[in-house]
C-alpha cells in the first residue's frame, strides 16, 4: 500500500535529483501541461527509479541493480544508479533504437539484449539478478516506483490548487497509480482520466481510452476500473483496494 507518508518522503528524497518541472498553460489546448521532459533524462521515470533505488538497503544497493526496459525506465535506472555510484544493468529488446541504447550508456548503464517482448526482457533480467545478486527495479509494478511517480501530483496541486481534472497516459499503470495516490495525498478532489492508444489498449481491454477515478487520502476506489487493474503489471495499484463498478 502506498500512503501519503510514502509520497511525501519520496518527495523529500528526490530533492536535488528530480526537477520540479513547469506547469505551463497552452492556450491552443485550453489545458496545462506538466513538462516532465525537463527532467535530466527527459522523462518522469527518474522519480520512481531513483526512489526505488534509494529505498534499498545499503548492502543490497551496493551489489548493483538491474531492470528490463525498452527505453526511458532503463535510462532512469542508469541515471539513478550513477548518483549512488553503483552498477546498473539494463535488459533491452533486440529492436531498441540506437538513441535509447545511447541514453542508457550515457549514464554508465550496461546494456544486455533479450528478445523482442517485455516477457523476454523480464525473464532475462530475473536470471541475471539471481546469478549476479542484483536488485531488480521494476518499470512500474512496485510501491516505491508508484510513490516516486506520485510526487508529480503533489507538484500539480501546489502549482494549480484549483485543478479539477488530470489526464494521464497509461502504459504499465505506474504513472496513473501515482497520480491518483498523489492527488489523494494532497487532498485534491480532481478527477483522473487515463488515456491509451485506441489501437493498443494495455489496461482497458477493448479500445476504450479513458476511465474515471475518485480518491480520498490513503484510500482509492476506482469506478469502472480497468485502467487501475493490472494489465501490463500485476500490481500497478500498489496494494490499494480497488473496486469495480
Amino acid at each position: 500500500m502506498v500512503t501519503s507518508r510514502d509520497i511525501t518522503e519520496a518527495a523529500d528524497g528526490l530533492r536535488g535529483i528530480a526537477r520540479r518541472t513547469q506547469l505551463v498553460y497552452v492556450e491552443e489546448l485550453g489545458a496545462h501541461l506538466k513538462l516532465e521532459n525537463e527532467q535530466p533524462i527527459g522523462a518522469f521515470k527518474i522519480r520512481g527509479a531513483y526512489n526505488a533505488i534509494r529505498k534499498l538497503s545499503d548492502a543490497t544497493r551496493q551489489r548493483g541493480v538491474i531492470t528490463y526496459s525498452s527505453g526511458n525506465h532503463g535510462q532512469a535506472v542508469a541515471f539513478a544508479a550513477k548518483q549512488f555510484g553503483v552498477r546498473a544493468v539494463i535488459v533491452m529488446p533486440e529492436t531498441t533504437p540506437a538513441v535509447k541504447i545511447a541514453g542508457v550508456k550515457k549514464w554508465g548503464g550496461e546494456v544486455v539484449f533479450a528478445g523482442r517482448t517485455s516477457e523476454d526482457r523480464r525473464i532475462k533480467a530475473e536470471e541475471i539478478a539471481r546469478t549476479e545478486q542484483l536488485a531488480i527495479v521494476p518499470p512500474f509494478d512496485h510501491p516505491d516506483i508508484v510513490a516516486g511517480q506520485a510526487t508529480i501530483a503533489l507538484e500539480i496541486v501546489e502549482q494549480l490548487p484549483e485543478v479539477e481534472t488530470v489526464v494521464v497516459p497509461v502504459g504499465g499503470g505506474g504513472l496513473i497509480s501515482g497520480i491518483v495516490t498523489g492527488l489523494a495525498a494532497a487532498h485534491s478532489r480532481a478527477v483522473v482520466w487515463g488515456v491509451e492508444p485506441a489501437g493498443a489498449p494495455g489496461k482497458s481491454g477493448p479500445p476504450r481510452a479513458h476511465r474515471e477515478h475518485r480518491r480520498r487520502p490513503d484510500h482509492v476506489e476506482c469506478r469502472r476500473d480497468p485502467v487501475c487493474r493490472a494489465g501490463a503489471g500485476e500490481r500497478p495499484s500498489a496494494g490499494r483496494r480497488i473496486s469495480g463498478g
